[in-house]
This record gives C-alpha cells, sequence and structure tokens, in this order.
C-alpha cells in the first residue's frame, strides 16, 4: 500500500468520524517538526498564522522589554 492510500484512509476515517479530528490534527502537529509546520502554515493558512505569530512575538518582545526596564 502506498503513502497515499494512508491518507486518504486518514481523511476518511476523520470524514466519517471514526477518528476525532482534533486529536488526529494534534498528533500530526505533534509529530511533524517545525519546518513542515510552518511550510504548511505558509501554504495554506498564512494570514491566520502570521497574524497570530505577529501578536505573540509582539506580546513577547513587550513582555521582555517591560522586565528590563523593571
Amino acid at each position: 500500500m502506498t503513502r497515499f492510500y494512508y491518507k486518504t484512509i486518514l481523511s476518511e476515517l476523520v470524514k466519517d468520524e471514526t477518528l476525532d479530528a482534533q486529536e488526529v490534527l494534534l498528533n500530526l502537529i505533534n509529530w511533524l517538526n517545525e519546518d513542515e509546520v510552518y511550510m504548511f502554515c505558509q501554504d495554506e493558512y498564512d494570514v491566520a498564522t502570521n497574524t497570530a505569530y505577529k501578536s505573540k512575538h509582539d506580546g513577547l518582545v513587550a513582555s521582555k522589554e517591560e522586565n528590563n526596564n523593571d
């Protein structure tokens, strides 16, 4: 069986609710390396993920600056 079929089978199991979509997603995110997740985000969800990244990054920078000024 080729790998293509595993993607199809996994997709079908999620669609027919044999597998929980959220659980599958979280397991895939945990299994993939950071570069693979980054590439997926840029290809499929660039606006949402880049906006969230910027917001989180800006918050971390502001927090570090605040702690350095104390």
